[in-house]
């Protein structure tokens, strides 16, 4: 499969991990309220609980898409620091425009009477301005930001250990990923550090970094032949329904990376979703915010009323979210691309000069121009 239809199917998997945490969280309402409802609003209810596997699907992509971007520089130091920037300059701009639109709606709710229990100070917004307020024990403007700064950690962690081994063999790298990722599932197994700090969960980021790294290096493969079995039997038979989901995804990006004469045509709305993924996961809380207030007032009693708001809710965010990355986070993305990384891989320029000597394109030098020049913005 070509690297196009990978980033599709990368994006579709986004979409559909955005949109099941935005159900979670609406659909969670309806429980939370007690409001009783049918056989099939039960189902529904019953299955959206699981929406919040959409978390370790976006960690494994994270992990899978860093590593492919990180294969087109050297790792200096110099080249390190500004990957980490130019990854922060793409996602905190919308980030931080979100938390003022947090802290301003909650501000004014309570103006008129509602989020009595909340308290919004200047100390607390500037620790989610620099992803720290899980860290700082803070209470969260949207209780899905955690997962933005564990995200945080792990590219501060990637491109550490990526400047560590930039003088190593592609396969001594390969192995300090796998040594790592191994480690943090072990951590998470023995539970012996908090969750909001990177060992616990890098293992679900680490191995996205080993599936790339897969149809490369034998030591990424050896780990994920340790790593997804046990996956899989710590999801079966230890009701780790996360560690299922990962082990799953990673098969699925496995299988996406093999070569394939058949093509897959994804349907545009799926792909559409994924491009707006990353907004829907930012607004949808503020949008939610609106919905909260819906189910604490008498308006929404019976099952009807709540399905409705749901739905209303759900296409309000997905709207505001398309609006959102249209006018914002497109903007991120392109003050990232001013942040030059550092200097392309030598390998790649050296099967770009046999190439040109030979008279004949190079399939490997094509598929790195198209990772430094991809149809759509990552």
């Amino acid at each position: 499969m070509g690297h196009s239809e990978r980033v599709e199917a990368i994006d579709v998997l986004r979409g559909v991990a955005a949109l099941a945490v935005v159900l979670y969280h609406y659909v969670g309402f309806i429980p939370f309220r007690g409001i009783p409802v049918g056989p099939i609003g039960s189902v529904v209810v019953t299955v959206t609980r699981y929406g919040h596997l959409g978390v370790p699907i976006f960690f494994v992509l994270s992990g899978y898409v860093i590593a492919m971007t990180a294969s087109r520089y050297t790792f200096t130091p110099s080249a390190g620091a500004r990957f980490v920037l130019r990854r922060l300059v793409r996602l905190a701009p919308p980030y931080w425009v979100v938390v003022g639109l947090i802290t301003a709606a909650v501000m004014a709710g309570q103006a008129a009477g509602y989020f009595k229990h909340s308290t919004v100070t200047f100390g607390q917004v500037a620790a989610h301005l620099v992803y720290a307020q899980n860290l700082l024990g803070l209470s969260p403007l949207d209780v899905a930001y955690w997962t933005l700064c564990l995200e945080i950690q792990f590219y501060l962690v990637f491109a550490a250990s990526a400047v560590a081994v930039h003088r190593c063999s592609p396969g001594l790298r390969s192995g300090w990923f796998a040594t790592l990722t191994v480690g943090s599932v072990l951590i998470d197994i023995l539970d012996v550090v908090p969750k909001v700090w990177f060992p616990r969960l890098w293992y679900q980021f680490g191995v996205g970094i080993l599936a790339y790294d897969a149809g490369r290096e034998r030591p990424a493969r050896l780990a994920l032949r340790l790593l997804l079995p046990l996956l899989v039997g710590l999801g079966v038979y230890g009701s780790r329904a996360a560690d299922l989901t990962v082990a799953l995804v990673v098969g699925f990006l496995l299988s996406h990376s093999r070569p394939s004469r058949r093509s897959i045509a994804y349907p545009g709305i799926l792909l559409g979703l994924g491009r707006i993924s990353y907004s829907l996961y930012l607004v949808h809380g503020f949008v939610g915010i609106g919905l909260s207030v819906g189910f604490r007032s008498s308006a929404i009693q019976s099952e009807t009323a709540a399905w409705v708001a749901i739905a209303a809710g759900t296409m309000g965010a997905l709207t505001f979210a398309a609006a959102f990355h249209h006018l914002c986070e497109r903007r991120g993305v392109e003050w990232s691309r001013l942040v030059r990384v550092g200097p392309a891989q030598v390998l790649a320029s050296g099967l770009a000069r046999e190439a040109a000597t030979s008279g004949r394109p190079s399939s490997v030098t094509g598929s790195f121009a198209n990772l430094c020049h991809p149809a759509r913005p990552r």
